[in-house]
Parts: structure tokens; sequence; C-alpha cells
């Protein structure tokens, strides 16, 4: 019996999901080794999962301190306004 179009899918997709996972595993194999390398070195740094409950861009944690400033200021500065020389003026058209 010859296989259909969808069985021949199906048996791709689960062998280009196993080769995924040995790539995935021979890459993070070789990360933790260089981090590992690093972190003998003296440099402190470790390996983590985007997966999770990152903060998006612009956010800040009520608890820390302003990375600008280094004070805690409430509410939390998100650096937007560090720097500023001059207040925002007022456009006033001339009559």
């Amino acid at each position: 019996m010859a296989k259909s179009a969808l069985d021949e899918f199906k048996r791709l997709k689960e062998q280009t999901h196993a080769l995924a996972g040995k790539a995935k595993e021979e890459a993070l194999s070789k990360a933790n080794e260089a981090i590992k390398d690093l972190n003998e070195l003296g440099f402190n740094y470790q390996l983590t999962n985007s997966k999770g409950a990152a903060a998006s861009k612009g956010t800040v944690s009520a608890d820390a301190a302003c990375p600008y400033c280094k004070f805690k200021t409430e509410p939390p500065t998100t650096g937007a306004n560090i720097g500023r020389k001059e207040t925002r003026k007022l456009l006033v058209r001339p009559n």
C-alpha cells in the first residue's frame, strides 16, 4: 500500500522534531561549556531561557533604584526624562 502525502508529511514532521531536539541539546551543551569557561575566567555569566516572565521594554520594578541616578524614586522612573536640560515650553502663536 502506498503512503499518502499526509502520512509522509507526519513522518517528516516527527523526524524534524527529533532532529531539532538533538540540535538544541548539542547547542545547549556548547553554550553551557562556554559559560563555564567564562565564569572560570572571573566573569559572571549565566544562561537563561527567554520563555518566562521577562520584563517588557520600559518597565521598572517598583523596588529598584533608577539605573541612571541610582536613587529610588516614586513613581519609578524609566529614564525617559533623565538628562533633559530644559523643561518643555508651551507653544504660543503670535497674533
